[in-house]
């Protein structure tokens, strides 16, 4: 070979493994960013949405038939929030807002990927 093809050889086989790399890199990233965005496929709005669609939360919210929905016994009004949200999923609560305090009916974990809701539990 002659040095005149040596020197161009060398520049042309860095710029192929550069561009491999940066190609690779770009592959990897996006297809993280993908995944990612499965993973959070349920909005916060759809949690409230899917808690508030539950028989058992159904039934305690016409208990608050009053004025302005609240309740006719206590005066207080239905509440439900996204307590806490992280990119697995969010928690919901479900309460009774009072005056002077608030009364936690109950609290949901919503899974972000499947939309699964499941109740929290308190240990005694």
């Amino acid at each position: 070979m002659k040095n005149n093809q040596k020197g161009f050889l060398i520049p042309l086989l860095i710029i192929i493994v550069a561009a491999l790399v940066v190609g690779a890199s770009a592959y990897v990233y996006t297809k993280n960013k993908s995944s990612h965005a499965q993973a959070s496929a349920i909005t916060s709005d759809q949690a409230i949405a899917l808690v508030s669609n539950l028989p058992e939360v159904k039934a305690y919210m016409k208990l608050f038939s009053g004025p302005d929905n609240t309740s006719l016994k206590t005066g207080g009004k239905v509440g439900i929030s996204v307590d806490s949200a992280t990119p697995d999923g969010y928690v919901v609560w479900v309460f009774e807002d009072m005056p002077d305090h608030t009364a936690t009916f109950a609290r949901y974990d919503v899974d972000a990927s499947s939309g699964k809701v499941t109740k929290e539990t308190i240990d005694p």
